[in-house]
């Protein structure tokens, strides 16, 4: 199986609810803001070993992960991967600098493990901000 948008509403629903409830950790969350992120949102599945955003590029997704495993990595000098961070749902993960001022990344986000995530484009999170 190849990686792909969710689809499924019962799975759609699981993982918003995954991400509702990390949020509510911190503070309760409108019914309207819920269905505002329903929008800003696009609930995703990757595979083992996928890398989501490559090093030499502008990373443009900020990602919720509901569960799997990420991973963090850069190549040092000598051409080694260098884990810098990894981390399992439910949990927010990307390369937030490079991501929040889209400057060029020297970081790869890879899928450790199946992953099932919801991802908000950057032109969402720019326009959304103004």
């Amino acid at each position: 199986m190849d990686n792909y948008i969710i689809n499924d509403a019962d799975k759609i629903n699981h993982l918003f609810e995954t991400f509702f409830n990390y949020v509510r950790v911190l503070i309760e969350i409108p019914e309207s803001d819920q269905a505002y992120c329903r929008q800003l949102f696009q609930p995703f599945f990757a595979k083992k070993d996928t890398i989501l955003e490559r090093e030499g590029t502008l990373h443009k997704y900020h990602n919720f992960i509901v569960s799997g495993h990420m991973r963090n990595f850069h190549h040092n000098e000598e051409g080694k991967e260098i884990t810098t961070d990894i981390n399992d749902g439910s949990r927010f993960f990307t390369s937030y600098y490079h991501f929040i001022n889209q400057t060029v990344s020297n970081e790869n986000l890879q899928c450790v493990t199946d992953c099932e995530f919801e991802k908000k484009y950057y032109e969402l999170t720019k326009t959304q901000s103004q």
